[in-house]
């Protein structure tokens, strides 16, 4: 009788214990003002993929209901509005929540949220958790990096903002520029990279990862581009290319129209200089971001020696 009163008793201690252990952490991370910067540039982007997505899908059901070609969707694409207006209101709600979500853009951001906001909520611990650690976020870094990159030289080059939105605007700044900059930023500026040393086989390994994740999105969505439109299925990007079944031009290298240089250049040279240019610009960030993290973690490992040295003397 005593030996159970005495296991119910530790384990209440026990659970007490776990209690304040679980209070304290929170107390400590609601006060760290890194629990807040990773929190909010997590969740503004996801935000602004959601507004952005709600407003897309409330204006074309709009345009669609009037008679009128989305003024946001280009011309020189071969969906019209007759078309458009076939479809059901539930293949519209569809095709704009598939296109809004799949398209790299999207596709970077959420793995930056993701990171960040896990981050967050590990701040006591940051750089040693399975997910936040200095791997996973230098392949973060690498993907929204490839979207800050390519979706920013674009601007200039097509002339869109010119007739912007603030919603567009909005997602601009959250998703594509402003706040993934931040982050950038955080990561090498104020980020815990924990024993970081030059290991080959690692180094090679997540350079692969990281080739897979961009690669691998495009590559993705071409095999399955070229399904649907092999068996004239439902378009799900009818406003980013030109049959409307690829969330971007150059991944339809079949298509006549879909050149770049007006056909003066074949289509097959065109995508293998395409992707070759995704290689290098995805390697040169790699090794640019590996080595960089590298020195950031040596210079961390110094200051906490020095640090330790000077509260014992």
């Amino acid at each position: 009788m005593n030996d159970i009163l005495k296991r119910k008793n530790i384990k209440k201690l026990n659970n007490e214990k776990e209690s304040w252990i679980i209070k304290t952490n929170i107390k400590l991370l609601i006060k760290n003002w890194k629990f807040w910067f990773k929190l909010i540039i997590g969740i503004l982007p996801i935000i602004s993929v959601i507004i952005f997505t709600t407003v897309s899908l409330t204006s074309t059901l709009w345009f669609k209901h009037h008679g009128i070609f989305p003024n946001n969707w280009s011309r020189k694409y071969d969906t019209t509005l007759r078309e458009l207006q076939s479809w059901s209101d539930l293949s519209v709600g569809c095709m704009v929540v598939f296109r809004n979500l799949t398209l790299y853009t999207s596709y970077s951001t959420f793995i930056f949220g993701a990171f960040f906001l896990n981050s967050a909520f590990n701040t006591l611990k940051e750089g040693q958790g399975r997910y936040d650690n200095s791997n996973v976020g230098l392949l973060t870094m690498i993907v929204i990096s490839f979207t800050l990159l390519f979706y920013n030289i674009s601007l200039p080059i097509t002339g869109d903002f010119k007739t912007w939105l603030p919603v567009q605007w909005m997602s601009m700044f959250l998703q594509h520029s402003l706040v993934p900059l931040l982050g950038v930023i955080y990561y090498f500026a104020c980020y815990q990279h924990h024993n970081l040393v030059y290991h080959k086989e690692t180094m090679l390994r997540w350079w692969g990862y990281s080739l897979a994740t961009i690669l691998g999105y495009f590559l993705f969505f071409t095999i399955f581009g070229y399904i649907l439109k092999a068996t004239h299925s439902w378009k799900p990007m009818p406003d980013m290319s030109f049959s409307g079944y690829f969330p971007y031009d150059f991944m339809e290298f079949t298509h006549p129209k879909a050149s770049y240089t007006n056909g003066k250049l074949p289509m097959v040279a065109q995508t293998i200089i395409i992707y070759g240019v995704f290689i290098i610009i995805t390697t040169g960030f790699y090794f640019g971001f590996y080595f960089t993290q590298n020195k950031i973690s040596q210079k961390q490992m110094k200051y906490q020696s020095i640090k330790k040295q000077n509260i014992l003397k």
